[in-house]
């Protein structure tokens, strides 16, 4: 770990769980921002700064912080008015993570919704759509195989809206069905203007923690998944079976991971945890921070999904492989013909002036492609995907996936 990357996991302490770390580590405290901002978390981090410190900071952090902060409570009215409409239309909901997560952290404040995740039972998919469309979101229907659509608006930003609470391939491949809504939805009241349905104690562990293997398993997570988990454990441990929580993860081949994701609650901010690992916590620590936010921060961990999939379903039944095998082609369609945000994220931002420029793009692209593949400058697949210098990455995270007993030696 770089001293940055400690020294912001020091704040988390402070932000999280309320902890003052005995020892501050030596840092330059405008890389512990960036590092910070790239991690998800600077509104923890810099909350959790006193006056002086941010005295010494860029006022640009001070900035971000605040106009985030604004953002968020804007997002959180739209949600107050959201969940009185769900109820009075009866549709039977929960918002998973984001506010229902932060009321267990001490600057609960500061930890920011990106997204909201709002689950809706599946028979009120249609309903909810029609009812969003009505407050004025702009709606896009749910892809095949995904487990939720997605509703924006100025105000709310992105809402997505789960009738499953997971992918078709990652709950039959990676978690073989094991996980689902167990338990009622309870009220959790955020602050005096803004109560919500939540999921169960036992069932909000359960999404946490698979929330967390979903992004460890794909590019990678970032430190905030980790202290979403580790605060629920800290304020919910005595309602939690945590006998029948262990007993799943170990059938699904996760239980060692979770111990060294609890071995990094009690290292590094000193939670009293009766089962945990540390075998394997520095080198999570250190995949954590290289990855950043949803592993975004090496481009070479680009399709290890795909890889991982290979290995972890080799023994796997036909209808499994089936469900995997199909997902590698609608990714190669996707590659091939890019929607419109991956079309402007590419390059070509004058298509987010009108959808009619569609055509335009797509003929863009295809010269692009063939010019570089004429100068040589890059391989067909390299041109199609992206730079791929993932040997090295993919393979140590394949290591990692190895020693944590995930999957299986070849």
């Amino acid at each position: 770990m770089t001293n940055e990357f400690r020294r912001l996991v020091e704040l988390l302490n402070l932000a999280v769980f309320g902890r003052t770390s005995e020892e501050k580590t030596a840092a330059d405290m405008e890389k512990v921002c960036e590092a910070a901002l790239r991690q998800g978390v600077l509104p923890l981090v810099f909350g959790a700064l006193d006056a002086d410190a941010r005295k010494t900071l860029n006022p640009k952090w001070e900035q971000m912080f605040f106009r985030a902060m604004m953002k968020n409570e804007q997002k959180m009215a739209v949600l107050s008015g959201l969940a009185k409409k769900l109820e009075e239309e009866k549709i039977s909901y929960c918002i998973l993570k984001g506010c229902t997560v932060a009321k267990d952290y001490y600057l609960s404040q500061c930890r920011l919704s990106g997204d909201i995740d709002l689950y809706v039972m599946p028979q009120y998919e249609k309903k909810t759509s029609d009812l969003l469309k009505s407050l004025g979101f702009a709606v896009e229907p749910r892809a095949e195989g995904n487990q939720d659509f997605k509703a924006s608006s100025p105000a709310a930003g992105l809402i997505e809206v789960h009738v499953q609470l997971y992918a078709e391939v990652f709950s039959n491949a990676v978690l073989k069905n094991q996980f689902g809504i167990t338990e009622e939805f309870v009220d959790m009241q955020i602050n005096e203007f803004l109560t919500v349905k939540s999921l169960g104690s036992n069932d909000m562990l359960d999404f946490l923690t698979t929330h967390f293997i979903k992004h460890f398993v794909r590019e990678g997570s970032g430190i905030r998944q980790v202290t979403d988990l580790l605060a629920f454990v800290e304020k919910h441990k005595n309602e939690i079976d945590f006998e029948r929580y262990f007993e799943k993860l170990e059938r699904l081949k996760f239980k060692k991971l979770i111990l060294n994701v609890f071995g990094i609650g009690v290292k590094y901010f000193g939670l009293d945890l009766e089962d945990y690992s540390f075998e394997l916590e520095e080198e999570l620590m250190k995949d954590i921070e290289a990855g950043e936010n949803f592993g975004a921060g090496e481009k070479e961990r680009f399709e290890f999904y795909q890889e991982f999939l290979k290995k972890r379903t080799k023994a796997d039944d036909s209808d499994t492989k089936r469900l995997v095998r199909k997902r590698k082609t609608s990714s190669l369609k996707a590659a091939i013909l890019p929607g419109r945000k991956a079309l402007i994220k590419k390059g070509y931002s004058y298509l987010g002036k009108s959808a009619l420029l569609y055509p335009v793009a797509y003929a863009h692209r295809v010269v692009d492609i063939f010019g570089a593949l004429a100068r040589g400058k890059k391989s067909l697949g390299g041109t199609i995907y992206g730079s791929k210098k993932e040997n090295k990455i993919v393979n140590d995270r394949l290591k990692l996936m190895n020693e944590l007993d995930i999957i299986d030696e070849e």
